[in-house]
């Protein structure tokens, strides 16, 4: 009878390890789907900003060659995109565009 109580104990505790394991695995799921989530968001996002600065290039008449096209499709970072964007509503070259204001 001791035999089987304790086998009953041993049961009830790994169900329990098992169950507090699962719950980790579930939370480590959800973050690691949050975080990709996120990295989508922002690509998105990137990829907005480059096809609307490629728009507004097109409307201005500016000529962009593939190279230019290769780079702002390339292009991951909104704060830089939203630069040449900013750029872009001016410019008449596309070297305008890549310009360094700076200089």
């Amino acid at each position: 009878m001791i035999v089987m109580a304790d086998m009953d104990k041993r049961r009830r505790n790994l169900r329990k390890a098992i169950v507090e394991l699962l719950k980790e695995e579930t939370v480590m799921q959800n973050w690691l789907f949050k975080q990709g989530e996120a990295r989508g968001e922002a690509r998105g996002m990137a990829q907005g900003e480059a096809n609307a600065l490629l728009r507004v290039l097109e409307r201005r008449a500016v000529t962009v060659p593939d190279e230019a096209r290769s780079r702002i499709l390339a292009c991951t970072s909104t704060t830089q995109l939203d630069a040449w964007l900013d750029r872009a509503f001016t410019a008449t070259r596309i070297e305008d565009v890549f310009a360094d204001p700076t200089t």
